[in-house]
């Protein structure tokens, strides 16, 4: 069997070790990085392990209980019995933030099922008097319990192995362990799994994790942190930051910042980023990321695999639209950087954002309520991993150019209780008169967990309109830059090709080859070219649009958009509008997705993102009833994966990685040889439950 160990990690670039001027900026970093808070105090992080020891002893206890009751050992015995708490994410990457959750596993002997998790366990974490919120998701693609204990968000995830007991010291690095488990436990896994595999292969830990800290805290800043929405999640830039670590093993993170950034404007997508070959086991019959072999992993826009079998994509939600907003991010970060390494600029300038609500003139908006407090927060959840569907509609919108989807919640302006809110910056094509946004494949999905009162409305705005509705700070705040395409066109990386059928192409690889082995055509010219345009110029003063139209399930909903510029309010408001409104294109002719498929192409989303298929095993799960919906990211529990719409390009290969000879090769240096990796009262609890109906 083939998989994406057909891909060989690159060579290291350079193993230059860092100057006197690397040194002052690496300071300087780590005290801008302080401002910022991204630091976890002693106190905070003593709250965290007492919190983490107090749900430990709740896991022996759950254990033996459940052994007592099941007879599996003789009393004199039963303290030998326990589970473990393993982290993974942030937390075990050491990265972790003062407000940041703490993903948690919990490991059970063999005789515990996952109906005792979601039953008994989960009666006594409610119970418990630290506990204040709590909330059940068992049938998410991962299942989990979120709650919220002495203040500390947790995030936990349940495995059942195949063993008697759980031994304090167990690691869960042993591929032996995954066998004869069910899917979801294997799911479950995946995320300890791949968080201990990253910290073994970078080459230095703190280094990699200065780094991290850096690039989350720009992604965050600049709106391309969120594998819900379509960008990268915590585990995606986690290994493209490790994948830099390999590459200069040597440097420092002032430098690795600075690299991170060129290295990803040049990579010639969509060759996957990988930290290490991973072995094929063909003794477990469990699906891995392989282009060569699955059709649908050749759609992928920007793969990113995960370290630890079996291997996934962690970026399977990235789509052409997102992945314009991350390239023209990533090409605005290195030109900064570029100007810090020559004193130009400060490492603040790097962290300073656009204000994404003054670059567009067109906004849609999507707005979430209920009624009921222990509801809201699971609608809301409910709604955010089904948005990536409302982007396919909107990236595949003739007359739509640009896509800018927003993935924080905002808070509405007037406080309304219960009530969060996305917003997307559209750029509409030149001398567009009409645009049909289909909502209704949108609507269709999100309405089968919709219950009295629970409300989702889809809203176009113009910019003006926006001080009625966003809270003030988020108006003023971060740099005010209108989005300019042509500059944008000139500053992205040109579109990803279909991956190859026939597997890569090592031998057009430019990473860690000598300087006479790279091409003069090949410098920088992935940078300078352009993502796919559409057939109009884009201009976003909108000259010649007279509507956009919001199809929902049952109509079609006019909204009017003035010719004059914004600007000129007086003229806009004044303009009446029409009492038989111009022709526009019927909703029958309108594309659009099938809400019967899972995805743009019609195929479902386990299908799509290589998961892991549900299949008979020895350790026999109490429910039968599998998903279907790839909707969690490998290793992350609460974030949604997403079905990657078709590529329109054919097949190809893979292009080498055209790479500026003088920022990233070092001819000075020798690269490193491969080295293989070491290996009371009670408070009250609002509780919230979702239903399998739409499932994730």
């Amino acid at each position: 069997m083939i998989n994406s160990a057909s891909y060989e990690p690159e060579q290291p670039i350079s193993t230059k070790d860092p100057d006197d001027i690397d040194m002052r900026l690496n300071k300087v970093l780590e005290e801008t990085l302080h401002n910022y808070d991204v630091f976890e105090t002693e106190d905070g992080m003593q709250r965290r392990i007492e919190a983490l020891e107090e749900v430990q002893k709740m896991v022996d206890k759950w254990v033996q209980d459940v052994a007592r009751a099941k007879s599996k050992i003789t009393e004199d015995k039963i303290d030998e019995i326990c589970g473990k708490m393993f982290t993974f994410g942030s937390f075990r990457l050491g990265v972790n933030t003062k407000a940041a959750d703490i993903d948690v596993l919990v490991a059970a002997p063999v005789f515990v099922d996952r109906a005792e998790f979601f039953g008994t366990f989960a009666k006594m974490l409610q119970e418990h008097k630290a506990v204040t919120k709590f909330v059940l998701v068992p049938n998410a693609f991962v299942p989990i319990i979120k709650l919220t204990f002495s203040d500390i968000e947790l995030d936990i995830i349940f495995a059942r192995l195949g063993l008697p007991s759980i031994a304090p010291d167990l690691q869960l690095s042993d591929d032996s362990l995954l066998k004869n488990l069910d899917a979801r436990c294997v799911r479950s896994l995946n995320g300890s799994r791949v968080t201990d595999s990253i910290l073994e292969l970078v080459p230095n830990k703190e280094t990699f994790r200065l780094t991290l800290r850096t690039i989350k805290l720009w992604a965050k800043k600049h709106y391309v942190y969120g594998n819900a929405i379509g960008y990268l999640g915590g585990v995606s830039w986690a290994i493209a930051v490790a994948k830099v670590c390999q590459l200069y093993p040597r440097s420092i993170a002032s430098t690795l910042v600075s690299k991170f950034f060129i290295v990803l404007q040049n990579w010639p997508w969509p060759r996957p980023i990988i930290l290490k070959k991973v072995p094929t086991r063909t003794d477990m019959n469990f699906t891995v990321w392989d282009p060569t072999v699955n059709y649908l992993d050749r759609q992928h826009v920007m793969p990113i695999v995960t370290p630890a079998f079996p291997p996934q994509n962690s970026t399977v939600n990235v789509t052409k639209a997102t992945f314009r907003v991350i390239m023209e991010s990533i090409h605005r970060a290195s030109e900064i950087v570029k100007k810090i390494h020559s004193d130009e600029l400060k490492w603040e300038d790097l962290f300073m954002p656009i204000n994404f609500f003054s670059r567009y003139k067109h906004y849609l908006m999507v707005r979430v309520s209920a009624s009921k407090d222990d509801e809201f927060e699971a609608w809301s959840g409910w709604v955010e991993s089904k948005l990536r569907f409302l982007i396919q509609s909107l990236e595949t919108t003739p007359g739509i150019g640009y896509v800018h989807f927003n993935p924080e919640k905002v808070k509405p302006r007037d406080g309304a209780p219960m009530t969060t809110m996305w917003f997307a910056g559209l750029v509409i094509a030149a001398n567009t008169k009409n645009i049909n946004i289909d909502t209704k494949n949108f609507k269709t999905r999100v309405s089968s967990e919709q219950k009295e009162n629970m409300v989702v409305d889809i809203e176009h705005l113009k910019r003006k309109k926006l001080k009625d509705l966003v809270p003030e700070d988020l108006l003023k705040g971060g740099t005010k830059e209108p989005y300019d395409e042509k500059k944008t066109r000139n500053s992205t990386a040109a579109a990803p090709k279909e991956a190859p059928a026939n597997g890569p192409e090592p031998a057009d690889n430019n990473i860690g080859k000598s300087p006479s082995r790279i091409s003069e055509s090949s410098r920088l010219s992935s940078a300078a070219s352009s993502l796919e345009q559409p057939s109009a110029e884009l201009d976003d003063s909108n000259s010649g649009i007279d509507r956009i139209n919001l199809i929902t399930e049952n109509s079609m909903s006019e909204l009017i958009l003035p010719t004059q510029d914004e600007d000129d309010d007086e003229k806009n408001d004044s303009r009446k509008r029409p009492s038989s409104p111009p022709d526009v294109e019927p909703p029958s002719k309108v594309r659009k997705p099938d809400p019967e498929q899972e995805g743009s192409n019609g195929v479902s989303q386990e299908a799509s993102s290589g998961s892991l298929p549900e299949q008979p095993c020895q350790v026999k799960e109490e429910s039968k009833d599998e998903l279907t919906e790839s909707d969690k990211q490998p290793g992350s529990p609460k974030t949604p994966v997403k079905q990657i719409s078709e590529c329109e390009t054919p097949a190809s290969q893979v292009s080498g990685m055209e790479v500026p000879i003088d920022e990233l090769y070092d001819p000075t240096s020798t690269p490193m040889p491969k080295s293989e990796p070491t290996s009371g009262g009670k408070r009250s609890i609002s509780v919230s439950l979702i239903k399998p109906r739409d499932r994730v």
